[in-house]
């Protein structure tokens, strides 16, 4: 005896079809989304402009909020630049 003979190509077979399709749908779905990388950052420091704004004094103050830099080279890489922008 076959399962079809048991009613499993109607309704049921359909439903049990369905499922199995959303089922590997939504764990393509997760995949995908698990693997995607990040695009934006959530972290944005109080005052300093995103680094990459256009500016390089936005990059310099992000370098600061992150810490790659310490206040004493924010402060003398700032002059430079603004030396460098008035001439």
């Amino acid at each position: 005896m076959h399962y079809w003979e048991n009613g499993m190509d109607g309704t049921w077979g359909q439903v049990m079809g369905s499922a199995m399709l959303a089922f590997w749908a939504l764990a393509a779905v997760a995949i995908i989304w698990a693997l995607r990388p990040a695009r934006y950052s959530t972290t944005i420091c109080a005052g300093a402009q995103q680094p990459g704004a256009g500016d390089a004094e936005g990059v310099v103050a992000g370098r600061l909020a992150r810490g790659e830099i310490d206040p004493d080279e924010y402060r003398t890489t700032l002059a430079v630049l603004t030396s460098r922008s008035s001439l």
